[in-house]
């Protein structure tokens, strides 16, 4: 093995790799060209390495899916080349299971976690990270990739590139931790991450205060996700057909009776009985601030007690609305 192909196993690197971030992509294809001519074994195990990035995977799979190297390379080089031509051949179909077993799964993870690291400004690239997460997440399930997901969402973000299939991507797991993870960058120094956040959280129609530290406003975000946890579900809304989509919203019907989601789904809400049916009805002549302000005054008095929390739910809706806006103690 020569020095320069020790130095960069040692660097964590392929030897590709090393001369891609060296010497440039196109010198590395000349150095991949000469191997492949003297020795196509050769060029393929470097092509199977284990420590091979995906980046130079694609920058070098005109000479991989050369006939001699093709039939040698691993599983997971061409899972990762089919991904590319299904991008590149839209007809083309995916092929694989469901369980992360599935020896699909470890390569499209591969695919994703080294080719986001260092994407590459190749035709199509971007479009084929978006394919393996959209495998990962949504057939596969697989939640370790929601952080690596939301980092590259919030770094395309501040390089002025395409991020709405990511976004759409991310909500589409329709989980709290994805609120979370994009909380995180409320506290970032960098502007362009913290309005990010803002857009995709939705905060002006929260009433958080964007006055607020990026630190403050983490704290108020996180209090106002405990408290509308059992009510919250995720909209299928993007910004493919809005400029300003909710992608998340809080059921006010659901916290007004005290009902949770058993999931992040909006689902119907059936009254159990005619006195809850008539609160319901009540309720939906309502206003959007007045629900809101109902809503979370429910919520705060159950917590509270449920013997004033009943009676108070079966005054007449104005007498609801001035004990909400001056506090319990009035009617109690």
């Amino acid at each position: 093995m020569s020095d320069s192909m020790t130095f960069s196993r040692r660097s964590g690197l392929s030897y590709l790799d090393s001369v891609r971030l060296r010497a440039g992509e196109d010198r590395c294809r000349a150095v991949f060209r000469d191997i492949l001519r003297r020795n196509p074994r050769r060029a393929a195990a470097m092509l199977n390495d284990r420590l091979l990035s995906f980046p130079c995977l694609y920058i070098l799979r005109g000479q991989a899916m050369d006939a001699r190297v093709y039939k040698l390379l691993s599983l997971r080089d061409k899972i990762a080349l089919r991904t590319i031509e299904q991008v590149k051949k839209p007809g083309e179909k995916a092929k694989c299971g469901r369980e992360k077993s599935d020896p699909a799964h470890s390569a499209l993870k591969w695919v994703f976690v080294t080719g986001s690291a260092n994407e590459i400004p190749e035709d199509d690239y971007e479009e084929v990270i978006d394919k393996a997460a959209a495998a990962l997440l949504i057939t596969y399930k697989d939640k370790d990739i929601l952080k690596g997901t939301a980092d590259l969402i919030f770094r395309r973000g501040r390089e002025g590139r395409n991020n709405h299939d990511l976004i759409w991507l991310l909500f589409q797991v329709r989980d709290a931790e994805v609120l979370k993870l994009i909380a995180q960058r409320l506290r970032s120094p960098d502007r362009c991450d913290a309005d990010l956040a803002c857009e995709l959280l939705n905060l002006d129609e929260k009433g958080l205060d964007y006055g607020k530290s990026g630190e403050e406003l983490h704290s108020a975000f996180i209090r106002w996700l405990e408290e509308n946890d059992p009510y919250l579900y995720f909209t299928d809304e993007s910004f493919q057909y809005s400029s300003k989509p909710a992608f998340s919203a809080v059921d006010m019907e659901r916290k007004y009776l005290h009902k949770g989601l058993r999931t992040y789904e909006k689902e119907p809400l059936v009254p159990e009985d005619d006195d809850e049916a008539g609160c319901l009805e009540v309720f939906r002549q309502l206003g959007d601030g007045e629900q809101r302000a109902l809503s979370e005054y429910s919520h705060s008095i159950h917590a509270d007690g449920a013997g004033y929390w009943r009676r108070w739910l079966h005054l007449p809706p104005e007498e609801q609305l001035r004990a909400a806006a001056a506090g319990r103690e009035v009617y109690l």
